[in-house]
């Protein structure tokens, strides 16, 4: 007897052709340790911590949310 049927999930990740609404809206996405300019950049709006993961997505839009880029972007 199977369980039931897992959900789909979307992967806002996944390959797919960007949005040219998207690369006009699109903030910058950076990791690691920031210093204090990177944290007076990102109260003005202008980049989004992304913390220490490494890998991740490199750009994010600013009206849908959407994030792209990096090794699985």
């Amino acid at each position: 007897q199977e369980g039931p049927a897992m959900p789909v999930v979307a992967d806002q990740n996944a390959r797919r052709p960007l949005d040219h609404a998207c690369a006009e809206h699109a903030i910058r996405i950076v990791r690691g340790m920031p210093g204090p300019s990177l944290f007076e950049a990102a109260e003005r709006g202008e980049v989004i911590l992304g913390g220490c993961d490494a890998g991740g997505p490199t750009h994010q839009c600013r009206v849908c949310g959407r994030t792209w880029g990096g090794l699985w972007g």
